[in-house]
């Protein structure tokens, strides 16, 4: 099966790892399309496209108009001579429905009469603004398939009135990055002791990190045996340090700032409870949770906020306990669990690791992503 796909996210170089796995089966070949370079927002100056070594398939890499937004960006070059001279069986399309580059490629798939494969995360039902509204429309009609994160992403698609298939399809986690080992070197070197209690990601209000620290505070007030380890940036960074300044007994807080993604398991393997305290927006709620695959990949049970889809992954994989959101003393009581158990504790810590190794890994999520593509290809 020939398969062209387009992803912006591939501007990653960890990212492509799920299309070099997909290249891997059986007899697919296949061409990646992907910014030459992307404004992130976890750093001020743009990310250049950076391959992986493993990537032994063709990538296109184009600017992009409005690099960095999900909806306006989309590619300028030549495009059309990419899915003419490769003809592929069907066009992957990472990206949104209302988004202009979905439509982009969309109209090209359209023009050379290919299957094409949308895949959207978008959780929450919302009435998008013209044009999108009518790109979103013109999705649905098009798309041969939209695969979905979550049941609530098909919810959302249902509501709005498409009828297609809608497979789940979820995010892969590299087990040669995330694995259980040794970490007392490591936490020495950070300064950490006591039970470690983690979070790793955007240091944003959305992600409710201040809740994590006002449980801490009030498990110190018990005289437990705490640390905090804190690894991402964000706006909140200053905020948040002066919270832990605010604590009238002394926390060991250590914020380490973002560290490289190859580098992210050595930071997570120091955690003895990963803590994931999403709160929901209006126009936001957590739709997977990538990074508690991560952490039970590391071997670390977890506690996440009942937003979005945490609760239904944590009940999965039944890796960890589920607390209210914002509900700083259920999750302070969570935590007491977990440190007062350490024997519930390994068994989550267990129950977790297998199931991702066994649901989750790039090479699984792949043969998923194999098996609907090569439907839609028909």
């Amino acid at each position: 099966m020939k398969i062209l796909a387009i992803s912006h996210a591939c501007v990653t170089d960890v990212n492509q790892q799920l299309f070099v796995e997909l290249a891997r089966i059986g007899d697919n070949q296949i061409e990646l399309v992907a910014p030459s370079s992307w404004k992130s927002e976890y750093s001020s100056t743009p990310q250049n496209l950076k391959l992986l070594d493993s990537v032994n398939f063709p990538v296109h890499s184009f600017p992009v108009y409005f690099s960095g937004n999900l909806t306006l960006h989309f590619y300028k070059g030549a495009l059309t001579k990419i899915v003419r001279k490769f003809d592929p069986d069907v066009i992957f399309i990472d990206q949104e429905p209302w988004a202009f580059s979905t439509a982009q490629w969309l109209s090209l798939a359209v023009r050379f009469k290919k299957p094409a494969v949308i895949y959207t995360k978008q959780n929450i039902y919302k009435n998008y603004p013209l044009p999108f509204r009518i790109l979103e429309k013109r999705c649905y009609s098009i798309a041969k398939s939209i695969m979905v994160i979550n049941k609530e992403t098909e919810d959302v698609l249902r509501k709005k009135g498409y009828t297609g298939p809608a497979p789940e399809l979820a995010h892969g986690c590299d087990l040669s990055l995330f694995y259980p080992g040794d970490t007392a070197e490591m936490r020495k070197k950070l300064g950490l002791t006591g039970t470690v209690l983690g979070y790793m990601g955007r240091l944003v209000p959305d992600k409710g990190i201040d809740v994590m620290i006002r449980a801490a505070i009030k498990l110190r007030e018990t005289n437990q045996d705490i640390s905090l380890l804190i690894v991402g940036s964000g706006e909140e960074d200053a905020s948040l340090k002066e919270l832990v300044a605010s604590s009238s007994l002394p926390l060991n807080v250590v914020f380490t700032g973002s560290v490289p993604h190859r580098e992210a398991g050595d930071y997570m393997r120091c955690m003895d409870i990963f803590v994931l305290c999403s709160r929901t927006r209006s126009n936001w709620k957590e739709q997977f949770g990538r990074v508690i695959v991560e952490a039970m990949a590391c071997g670390v049970p977890v506690i996440g906020s009942d937003s979005g889809h945490i609760p239904v992954l944590i009940e999965q994989t039944e890796g960890g306990l589920v607390f209210k959101e914002d509900n700083v003393e259920d999750l302070k009581d969570k935590i007491k669990q977990l440190i007062n158990n350490p024997n519930t504790r390994e068994q989550m810590a267990l129950s977790g690791r297998k199931y991702v190794s066994e649901h989750f890994t790039h090479k699984a999520v792949a043969e998923t992503l194999n098996s609907i593509l090569f439907k839609a290809a028909g």
